[in-house]
């Protein structure tokens, strides 16, 4: 088994910086399967840091943007905190 990790978007020279979620062309394409990392950046002591909420497999494309970026973990600072509007 092969694994190779990749960061989204493809042809990007900063792809922490020039990700776009809500660019539906800066994820996998439709069918590729895979093992994923979904979360947030936030800084930590003033540098730029991922902070991983969710690991998962399957199809990269359903599960990425169409279940965690549109669907369920939309606002992943609700899932971490609760409900933030109180």
């Amino acid at each position: 088994m092969k694994i190779t990790f990749h960061h989204p978007p493809p042809g990007t020279n900063n792809k922490l910086i020039n990700f776009d979620p809500s660019n539906q062309s800066h994820y996998p394409p439709v069918g590729e399967e895979g093992v994923y990392i979904y979360g947030i950046r936030a800084k930590v002591d003033g540098i730029l840091k991922f902070i991983p909420i969710v690991v998962g497999e399957g199809n990269l494309l359903q599960r990425l943007y169409k279940d965690h970026y549109l669907g369920k973990f939309a606002n992943p600072l609700a899932i971490l905190l609760g409900d933030i509007s109180k």
